[in-house]
């Protein structure tokens, strides 16, 4: 829906989704250590830092895999919003999102029980061993405390409209904050639009260079073999991908993301072992790409 001027309303489109996750990290300050190093090297005490692992990193890698698949599936169905951490969700894609930022949490909380409720206590007796006259056992929280310290949550906001901006000052003064909101909603769309054609050039940049350096039949090294500059079938499916979310995350409608879609399709016509065992096939796909990247580019040079 548009807006009596022409411009795109996105608040009629799309939402704001703040995500926020927080982890208990293993780091801690190391006094002790610093004044070792301090006095073996006779520095100064401001020149140096230590820190000390409570536990070994290496137990809480599920939990930080899972916390990366939230963030992942959190950025999947979003678009950048000014600057203040929440990010613009279409509301085509709100169930979705749901769906797969909901399963990334539940795994993220998963991962985190089994760390606090299993894996601490195991950790805390070997670091005991390990760390020997260095160990402290009250530099370690409870069980309890240190669930607290894991959360994931997300919140939906409307998008402001420069019409709800109502309090009592003077006429011109809320004139001149109506306007910069609406200045500030055009800027929104056109970073909207810009992420989209970031990320086509990213997936089909990537294409581009994967089968431009492939050297079943090489053109650029002359060198010969499928283990040369090989790739793997990410290099169709990242764009299918794409091609899924695409269409909803252009909430502004815009006529060179569409037909940018379009174009998308064809890449991925054939999957990489197809692209691997023909050479025209190949060659007619990057150039495909490479056609789209370069309308990519001449949009981005307009909107700069």
């Amino acid at each position: 829906m548009a807006t009596a001027n022409g411009n795109i309303d996105l608040g009629q489109r799309a939402m704001l989704s703040h995500l926020a996750l927080s982890a208990w990290t293993p780091g801690r300050n190391d006094k002790a250590g610093r004044d070792i190093i301090v006095a073996a090297q006779g520095s100064s005490p401001a020149y140096h830092k230590a820190v000390k692992c409570l536990i070994d990193p290496g137990v809480l890698c599920d939990v930080t895999a899972a916390q990366g698949k939230v963030r992942a599936a959190h950025y999947r169905y979003t678009l950048p919003w000014l600057d203040n951490g929440a990010r613009i969700l279409p509301v085509a894609l709100l169930m979705r999102y749901e769906d797969e930022v909901g399963a990334a949490r539940r795994e993220f909380e998963a991962a985190v029980s089994d760390f606090v409720w299993v894996k601490y206590p195991a950790a805390m007796r070997r670091a005991e061993y390990e760390q020997g006259a260095a160990y402290d056992p009250a530099a370690y929280p409870s069980q309890e405390s240190l669930a607290r310290k894991f959360a994931s949550k997300v919140t939906y906001l409307p998008i402001p409209q420069a019409d709800d901006f109502r309090v009592d000052l003077d006429g011109p003064t809320v004139a001149a904050i109506k306007s910069q909101c609406q200045d500030d909603m055009m800027t929104a769309a056109r970073t909207v639009t810009q992420n989209c054609i970031v990320r086509i050039q990213d997936v089909v940049g990537k294409m581009v260079e994967g089968l431009s350096a492939y050297n079943g039949d090489d053109r650029v090294t002359g060198k010969r073999g499928p283990q040369k500059g090989d790739f793997k079938g990410t290099l169709v499916t990242n764009i299918a991908d794409l091609i899924d979310v695409l269409p909803g995350l252009n909430i502004t409608d815009d006529a060179t993301v569409r037909d940018a879609i379009n174009a998308m399709r064809e890449l991925v016509r054939a999957d990489h072992t197809a692209l691997k065992a023909d050479p025209t096939l190949r060659k007619d796909v990057r150039n495909e790409a490479q056609a789209i990247l370069d309308r990519m580019a001449g949009y981005m040079g307009e909107a700069a």
